[in-house]
């Protein structure tokens, strides 16, 4: 049953299919969804299990693209602006005194919803 309610929490790409980027990737959007999810379990059941687990999947879904620069969009129908990290790292590979520095950016902001980047 677990790995069905995990389904769920791919929910949020659902945006890419209606060509509308942020949409789901918004809290405004999604706050009303796990409300709903929450609710219809708790009238149908008297308790919150599986509703809570979806809304979890949900969450970390969002928590997940933060960090690896798809990014969301907090107030989308509001502000089209949205919000995706990366981050500063160095990777040294070394052998015999010699070394291979690798160097990435530091942040980036999603400019509108179609997704463009600017640092």
């Amino acid at each position: 049953m677990v790995l069905v309610i995990g389904f769920v929490g791919l929910f949020p790409d659902f945006n890419k299919f209606l060509g509308i980027p942020g949409l789901f990737h918004s809290f405004v959007s999604l706050v009303p969804v796990c409300v709903t999810l929450l609710a219809t379990e708790y009238t149908w059941r008297r308790e919150i299990t599986y509703s809570s687990l979806s809304v979890f999947f949900i969450a970390s879904h969002l928590a997940l693209d933060l960090i690896d620069r798809s990014g969301v969009y907090p107030p989308y129908p509001i502000v089209e602006t949205g919000i995706g990290l990366t981050y500063s790292m160095e990777i040294v590979l070394a052998r015999g005194g010699s070394t291979l520095p690798c160097k990435g950016s530091q942040y980036s902001v999603l400019d509108d919803a179609s997704g463009r980047v600017r640092n």
